[in-house]
C-alpha cells in the first residue's frame, strides 16, 4: 500500500505506542498475527518502508484499526480494556479461539435481552 512520509511516519508512531501500551513481547505479537517476531520487532522498531501485509498484521494485533488506529478508539479506555482482556484469552490456538467465541455469543445473549 502507498503511503505518504507523514503518513507513514505517523504509523510508526502509532505502532510504537501501541506494542508499548499493550506491553506485549514481539515473540507474543507474533503468535498472535502469525508474522515471524523478526518481522514483529523489525515493524514495531518503525524499520519498513511501505504498509504491507505483515504490517497491517502487527496493526490488528496491536489494535490497531486498518493501518491507521482511529483516534477514538486509542483514547476510549472501556475499549482498550475490551482489548486487553481479549488478548489475555487468546493465546493464538483453537482452544483460545473456542474460548473466545463462547465469551461474544454469551455477551451477545445480554444485549439481546430488553
Amino acid at each position: 500500500m502507498e503511503s505518504t512520509p507523514s503518513e507513514l511516519k505517523a504509523l510508526k508512531r502509532q505502532i510504537a505506542a501501541a506494542a508499548a501500551r499493550e506491553g506485549l513481547s514481539y515473540a507474543k505479537i507474533a503468535r498472535i498475527c502469525g508474522v515471524h517476531s523478526s518481522q514483529v520487532s523489525r515493524i514495531c522498531r518503525g524499520e519498513f518502508r511501505r504498509i504491507s501485509q505483515n504490517v497491517l498484521q502487527v496493526c490488528s494485533a496491536l489494535g490497531l484499526s486498518g493501518p491507521f488506529a482511529t483516534p477514538d478508539m486509542q483514547s476510549d479506555r472501556g475499549w482498550r480494556q475490551v482489548e486487553a482482556s481479549a488478548r489475555r484469552l487468546w493465546e493464538a490456538s483453537d482452544r483460545d479461539s473456542d474460548r473466545v467465541s463462547r465469551l461474544l455469543e454469551v455477551i451477545g445473549t445480554f444485549r439481546s435481552k430488553p
